[in-house]
């Protein structure tokens, strides 16, 4: 090693140490405790939803009846966020006066669910509200990491059809425009944000007097968590990153050369082969990995009698995109016991009728995506894309002889 490569090197680690101290007293700034952190809620839009549900619900135990519900009307209606091309609030909800509105908030027979299915098990909404005595219905769809899929707000709208007026709130942390999933606009639903939830929050401590310590300890903590976890709104935090953004830029610039793109990996991927593997069925997310199947080979199963799933909880035959040192993508055979079934021995004499089957497990094909000198770099979607390009072709062109096989 030459005497530039021995400083570079030195001079890269000492950047480095100073960066750890700065981020240790940034860790130390974020520490205060709050409830909804340590439960991990910020993270979890079940939570959300139940606690803006809670809040909602006049016959809650947070004790302040219909207020919430009467907040989030006025607010709901009065919304003007811009965005082109997008109705406002008050067009969507033109036939319902505020005194309807506020007569829905006050009725004795309203009912509030979370995770409500109105058939089977189509369709969960993230809130749902409803009143038979003032014939209307409310379908909050609360999306604070992801977006729609699966054409979530046609489906909720075709479930909610017949089920008096309805009003549709697509409520992010910014107020983002409801889309269906091929991008169209969904013009019947109305935008809300988390800052305007944080609004009728505030609004609330500020304006009352004797509020139940318990209550004021519930919402003082959500609204600081909201603040500093989906709205970045903490100055204190914001100027400390600031500083180290300005102070640490080299130490920054070497993280991002050595960041691990496994995330970005997984997240393309995802996309990827629902749009490019027909019949695709995904299922058991897990960390940085992808498990999933198709419908031919579970209909294959289905024609010889066997069950695709085993007590472990794996499938019989799994497809798999695994992060382990390097990224690769597989299709497998699995079995608990007792001897490889017909659909078994038929995916392997298409796929690899070389390959020994084995006691248990069964690696029928494997490709490398990344190697592990790959994983870590600055990638954006597109270096990403051409990097596993040509192996992730290797791996469909065999999943389409399987398929094509049965």
């Amino acid at each position: 090693m030459n005497i530039d490569m021995i400083t570079t090197e030195k001079a890269a680690l000492d950047a480095l140490d100073k960066f750890v101290y700065a981020i240790e007293e940034l860790k130390q700034a974020c520490d205060g405790f709050n409830i909804f952190d340590a439960v991990g809620m910020w993270k979890q839009e079940v939570k959300h939803s139940a606690f803006f549900a809670w809040l909602l619900d006049p016959k809650a135990a947070h004790g302040r009846g219909d207020f919430f519900l009467h907040a989030f009307s006025d607010a709901l209606f009065d919304y003007n966020k811009h965005i082109s091309g997008v109705k406002p609030n008050r067009e969507i909800l033109s036939k319902f006066s505020c005194e309807r509105l506020h007569a829905f908030a006050s009725a004795d027979d309203l009912v509030v669910k979370t995770e409500e299915t109105l058939v089977g098990d189509d369709g969960r909404m993230d809130i749902y509200m409803r009143s038979d005595k003032s014939n209307i219905t409310l379908v909050i769809e609360n999306k604070t990491f992801t977006s729609t899929h699966d054409n979530q707000l046609n489906r909720y709208e075709e479930l909610t059809a017949g089920n008096g007026d309805c009003i549709y709130v697509y409520l992010t942390p910014f107020g983002e425009k409801p889309t269906h999933k091929d991008g169209s606009y969904a013009d019947k639903w109305c935008i809300f944000d988390y800052a305007s939830i944080l609004g009728i929050l505030k609004a609330f401590l500020k304006g009352r007097r004797g509020v139940d310590a318990k209550l004021k300890f519930l919402i003082e903590d959500y609204i600081n968590m909201v603040d500093d976890k989906l709205l970045k709104n903490n100055r204190n935090i914001m100027d400390k990153c600031k500083r180290i953004r300005r102070e640490h830029g080299d130490a920054l610039e070497i993280l991002l050369n050595y960041s691990d793109c496994a995330d970005k990996v997984i997240e393309h991927l995802n996309d990827k082969l629902s749009q490019v593997v027909p019949h695709f069925i995904p299922y058991s997310p897990r960390g940085k990995s992808i498990y999933f199947t198709v419908t031919d080979i579970l209909d294959l199963y289905a024609r010889c009698d066997c069950p695709t799933e085993l007590d472990s909880g794996l499938h019989r035959f799994q497809m798999s995109v695994l992060c382990n040192d390097k990224i690769t993508i597989s299709m497998w055979l699995c079995k608990d016991g007792g001897e490889w079934s017909e659909a078994d021995k038929k995916i392997h004499d298409v796929v690899a009728p070389q390959k020994p089957m084995g006691s248990k497990y069964c690696t029928l094909f494997s490709v490398t995506l990344l190697e592990e000198s790959e994983r870590y770099g600055n990638y954006d979607e597109q270096q990403i894309e051409r990097k596993i390009e040509g192996p992730l072709g290797v791996f469909l062109k065999k999943l389409k002889e399987l398929q094509n096989s049965l």
